[in-house]
């Protein structure tokens, strides 16, 4: 839906009017349209006979009370009169929906026989037609099943119809049009919500806006300290301001980055800005619903389990009213205390409150997952106008590869096995043969098969196919608890439930493994590995480039931003940068003499010296705080070494206030260890932390709360099977891979605790990188620009001098 000021008119596309007017009633995920299915759509396109038109684009535009709207989709089928006798009308429209099988036998879905209706009256528009039949066809999931439902129309039946719909989705429309009057002259005024611009941000805010407006996709790496998040949102809206696109989606992968998000846009609002914001949240962490237990699931969302699904989309229009007209903000605890005073769920009206929004804040699987995404915005067919802001975008590439891999094994259907006496024979036959089908596989791995020293045998294969037989033994026991779950989850409750979670997420393992074998090409590979007993499929994604940009493509534009984007052509290339990408690298707005970086070369953290290198590196951190009392952070490339070195540090030094993650820690663990670095000055503490956790990154710790960090090591990802598939695979592909796969990964951790020190212009620090590998390519020619003033410090005992001197 868009409404263009200078044409009064407000688009909106067929479907997406029609799920705005006709839906009512309750919410219920038992009766989910299937998506599109192209392979049954082709099939009844292919027998349509002589004469038919496919996909036929059709345009209607009517007035509505004092502006316009034009009605756009496309019809699956316009059939000619025929000489069968099945009808005497010049024309008839057909709409095709794949459908779930327990739809095929009651009445047709009030959408879809509306946008039948509303198909058949463009056509008659368009050609001048008084009289019409139209027919609604549903198709299996498989295609073995049909049923049509038909109907004949004047031309007058179907204005009436329109007019009613229209008077029915009267509050969206209206809402649209002056969402998008207001937000011009907002936007317009709106002025940055700080009296002064750091160093760098008028650059990042231009080179954001020029990328909205041209369509571009931007790379940007903008140190600590610039203001990445207002600056970004205020580049773009900016852009919204000016008509270049219909919203802003705010990505980030972290919760504490999302809520940083909303007070950037809290804080625009307070200087002006009239925009509405949302925050989503995953299903789980909203639902409300005391029957669907902790964490809540999609299996209560029906009216038998849940009261909040109960009637929803009649009580929906009065709560978005009322929201809309009181807020501008709209966070977790907002949506949930109004849906709870309401009786309506928190999950839904989230993403129905989205719609009229300007600003969305939400995790990568809304745009990037294919099995989550927003299908309202980011459906086949759907407007892509768009702004993107991807923030934390270095870690978007490894959380890419796992949206698009997928994987099985015996470990997960033995888990599985506990629950199949209560799902049936049918998922018991399928389970049964899966487990057939993996153990197969050990023949694959017959050339990289032995026994370790226990007896377990251990094996590999790598290959470019997927084993033929498995996929067809996924797809039924998909399909098996698909229809098990469509029968039985609206009896589903707490106590007797088990099971049925069980059967759930196993369907939606098999529906992972559909996409990503739809999808798989050069850019993936198979690999097999036999472990303890466990034989292990997984369809593994090298290369993500082509899946996100499929993404994008739905999109206007995007901007790619962090602190770390270093390589740019590294980021460009696995985030489907393309042609049109451009690339932004902005300096540090702090005072380079502020922070004190050495490079200790003397220190070996590479995995075959780590066990002699743990005492020098105890030295290390002993020279490195030794010149001044405060607090500071070691990074490890490992728990392994963090406690091999933590074990000499405290025995040396047993007076020293210390304290160290491990993993697995508990949220309030977390923030225990958070809350140990004090802003008292005078008191050593030293905390030791693994590199590439949630300690280096998105942790701010201004002031005096964190005067250093020690970093060993050169942050590489661990050795695995899977980083040298990615090796092998970008060596092919642009003759660099040992960087794709672990140097430039681990250095961007290194820039990222490394940031963890200036937080404010007014902090001082020292950054303390201790490998010898520090000293040579590639890794000096990866030093941002504020690292220019690093020195080299061959002897350790030179190190406390050199830092006295910077703090004196």
């Amino acid at each position: 839906m868009r409404f263009d000021r200078e044409k009064n008119c407000l688009f909106i596309g067929v479907r997406e009017f029609c799920r705005v007017s006709c839906t009512s009633g309750d919410i219920d995920l038992r009766k989910s349209q299937i998506e599109t299915d192209t392979d049954n759509h082709k099939i009844l396109e292919s027998g349509a006979g002589e004469g038919a038109e496919i996909e036929r684009e059709l345009e209607l535009t009517v007035p509505f009370t004092d502006f316009n709207v034009c009605l756009r989709g496309r019809v699956d089928i316009v059939h000619p009169a025929s000489d069968d006798g099945r009808t005497t009308l010049p024309y008839e429209v057909e709409e095709i929906k794949t459908v779930p099988p327990q739809m095929l036998g009651g009445a047709p879905a009030v959408q879809h026989t509306a946008q039948m209706r509303l198909y058949a009256l463009m056509f008659c528009e368009s050609r001048g037609v008084e009289r019409i039949c139209c027919r609604l066809t549903y198709v299996s999931p498989d295609g073995s099943k049909k049923r049509s439902f038909t109907e004949k129309h004047s031309a007058d039946d179907l204005r009436f119809y329109l007019a009613t719909l229209l008077e029915k989705a009267a509050f969206r429309l209206y809402d649209e049009r002056d969402r998008i009057l207001t937000r011009r002259a907002s936007a317009e005024s709106a002025k940055f919500p700080y009296p002064e611009l750091r160093s760098g941000q008028r650059d990042l805010i231009n080179s954001v806006y020029s990328a909205m407006k041209g369509g571009r996709r931007l790379f940007a790496q903008a140190p600590t300290g610039i203001g990445k998040t207002v600056s970004t949102l205020y580049g773009a809206i900016r852009a919204l301001g000016d008509g270049f696109g219909s919203r802003i989606f705010y990505l980030t992968a972290k919760a504490s980055t999302r809520r940083e998000a909303y007070r950037a846009a809290a804080a625009l609002a307070g200087a002006g800005l009239g925009l509405r914001t949302v925050v989503l949240f995953s299903r789980e962490q909203c639902c409300t619903n005391p029957a669907a237990g902790p964490g809540g699931g999609s299996l209560f969302c029906n009216p038998d389990s849940c009261p909040y699904a109960r009637g929803y989309y009649d009580r929906r229009d009065d709560v978005l009213r009322t929201l809309t007209s009181l807020y501008h903000g709209f966070s977790r605890s907002a949506i949930i205390s109004a849906a709870s005073s309401a009786g309506v769920c928190p999950y839904e009206l989230s993403l129905d409150l989205a719609e009229l929004c300007d600003i969305i804040i939400c995790d990568y699987n809304y745009v990037f997952d294919p099995a989550v995404r927003l299908r309202r915005f980011f459906a086949e067919g759907a407007e892509g106008d768009s702004l993107l802001l991807v923030d934390e975008a270095h870690n978007l590439p490894d959380r890419a590869r796992s949206i698009y891999s997928a994987d099985f094994n015996t470990a997960y259907l033995s888990d599985f096995g506990t629950y199949i006496p209560s799902l049936g024979d049918k998922i018991k036959e399928n389970a049964e043969e899966l487990i057939k089908q993996l153990k197969k596989l050990r023949s694959y791995c017959s050339d990289n098969l032995y026994r370790n020293d226990d007896g377990s045998e251990v094996g590999y294969y790598v290959g470019r196919e997927i084993p033929p037989g498995i996929g067809d033994s996924i797809a039924a026991l998909g399909d098996a608890c698909e229809s098990y779950l469509r029968v039985n989850s609206a009896s589903a409750r707490a106590e007797a439930s088990p099971a049925v979670f069980a059967c759930s997420s196993m369907a939606r393992l098999c529906r992972k493994w559909r996409s990503a074998a739809d999808a798989y090409d050069d850019r993936y590979r198979t690999y097999i590995d036999i472990s303890g007993g466990n034989i292990l499929l997984r369809q593994y994604c090298l290369d993500p480039s082509e899946a996100v940009d499929a993404a994008m493509n739905k999109i206007r534009a995007a901007v790619f931003f962090s602190a770390t984007l270093t390589p740019y052509d590294y980021f460009s290339e696995i985030l489907g940068g393309g042609r049109n990408a451009e690339y932004l690298s902005l300096p540090s707005p702090f005072p380079q003499e502020n922070l004190f970086i050495a490079a200790v070369t003397s220190v070996s953290t590479r995995y075959e010296d780590r066990e002699k290198s743990a005492k020098r590196m105890s030295g290390v951190i002993t020279a490195a705080v030794s010149a001044r009392a405060g607090n500071y952070i070691v990074y490890f490339p490992s728990y392994r070494y963090l406690d091999a070195v933590y074990s000499c540090f405290t025995k040396k030094h047993p007076g020293v206030r210390v304290i160290k993650q491990t993993p697995k820690m508990s949220q309030q663990e977390k923030e225990a260890l958070i809350s140990f670095f004090g802003d008292d000055k005078g008191v050593l503490r030293v905390g030791f932390c693994v590199l590439g956790g949630s300690f280096s990154e998105g942790m701010d710790l201004p002031g005096d709360r964190l005067i250093g960090t020690v970093i060993a090591g050169v942050g590489l990802p661990g050795l695995s099977f899977e980083r040298n598939l990615i090796r092998d695979y970008y060596q092919n592909k642009v003759e660099d891979g040992y960087n794709y796969a672990y140097t430039y990964p681990g250095m961007n951790r290194v820039l990222q605790a490394a940031g963890r020190v200036i937080r404010r212009p007014t902090d001082r620090g020292v950054v303390i990188l201790a490998d010898d590998r520090y000293a040579a390519p590639p890794y000096t020619a990866l030093y941002p620009p504020h690292w220019k003033r690093i020195r080299r410090i061959d002897n350790i005992a030179d190190l406390p001098q050199a830092l006295r001197a910077f703090w004196n």
